[in-house]
């Protein structure tokens, strides 16, 4: 962790502060971590690895907080982020019902912290920034993807269709945000690009279909026909005309 002079305290999620972009706090699995007591502000953080436990019914957990020598509950800074000016990072082509989900992470965070896992929606009811990930190469790069999950919370091909966590959705304007603007925004280049206005590069691409106009579980579906790049066309489909 590091001490940010701007803001009132330090972040108690996985803060990242990269040159010349804003804060963002990548937000992985639960941001109410095992263990925790009472929502405090934590001086330490572990995450991305396995931290292992005396508690057999609780034997690791893949992130942990700390502050003063105490494991420590982060439940209280999801509203925060909207006061200190934090940007939430999210990946939500992983926040549907898969095996991972199932199968290893929700039977040792158990139901009540589960809940919690993916918050999508309620960073965006606090009003803050969110902004959209891939973390390519481990997953798909590609953002149509993630927003048709970040949309609907469940997988790209479930044919029963029901959401995981239904109250952790985004509608479709604030997932095409969190892959355009927002970034731009997280940038510092949100007067540059991000959006298809007068005097703003002419990044953008032409899609096959309307996302606004077709079923949110085909969106995935939508092929991109036409990509240019500071106004110079980089991709063209073969068919397109």
């Amino acid at each position: 962790m590091k001490r940010f002079r701007n803001l009132r305290t330090r972040i108690a999620l996985c803060a990242v502060l990269t040159p010349g972009l804003r804060l963002i706090v990548v937000l992985t699995l639960a941001t109410n971590l095992l263990y925790a007591q009472q929502p405090t502000r934590a001086d330490l953080v572990f995450k991305n690895g396995a931290v292992y436990t005396s508690d057999a019914a609780r034997s690791w957990a893949e992130a942990m907080a700390v502050r003063n020598g105490r494991i420590v509950d982060l439940t209280g800074d999801v509203p925060r982020f909207t006061s200190l000016g934090v940007i939430a990072n999210f990946q939500p082509l992983w926040a549907y019902a898969d095996s991972y989900i199932t199968d290893l992470t929700e039977p040792i965070l158990g139901p009540e912290r589960s809940r919690r896992l993916y918050p999508i929606g309620s960073v965006v009811r606090t009003g803050a920034v969110v902004v959209g990930g891939s973390d390519w190469s481990v997953t798909s790069l590609n953002p149509l993807e993630a927003i048709q999950i970040g949309v609907t919370r469940y997988g790209l091909d479930d044919a029963k269709r029901v959401s995981w966590l239904p109250d952790e959705r985004a509608d479709l304007t604030t997932m095409i945000a969190a892959y355009t603007i927002n970034g731009a925004y997280l940038a510092h280049r949100e007067k540059q690009t991000g959006s298809i206005e007068v005097g703003k590069a002419a990044d953008l691409i032409v899609l096959s279909d309307n996302l606004f106009a077709i079923p949110v579980y085909s969106i995935h579906k939508a092929r991109v026909l036409l990509t240019l790049l500071d106004g110079k066309e980089v991709f063209r489909e073969p068919d397109f005309r």
